[in-house]
């Protein structure tokens, strides 16, 4: 019974203390490079060289439009 005890103790207080421990991730931003359409390698590149960021098409305002959204660490 005891070593029941001391078990279940040891993993709540592991949990207690995983819980508490702050993390600190940078926030992401997101800048649009092109409305006008999106090359998928044309708008890596530029987001590359701009921001230091992910670029990927995303979806535009009208259907089947594609933007060059730029992803980067603020």
């Amino acid at each position: 019974m005891a070593k029941c005890f001391w078990v279940i103790f040891l993993v709540l207080s592991v949990a207690l203390v995983a819980g508490v421990v702050e993390v600190d991730a940078q926030k992401r931003c997101i800048a649009i490079l092109d409305k006008s359409g999106c090359q998928l390698s044309t708008c890596r590149e530029q987001c590359l060289k701009s921001y230091n960021g992910n670029g990927q098409c995303t979806s535009g305002p009208s259907f089947g439009s594609y933007i060059c959204s730029c992803f980067y660490n603020c």
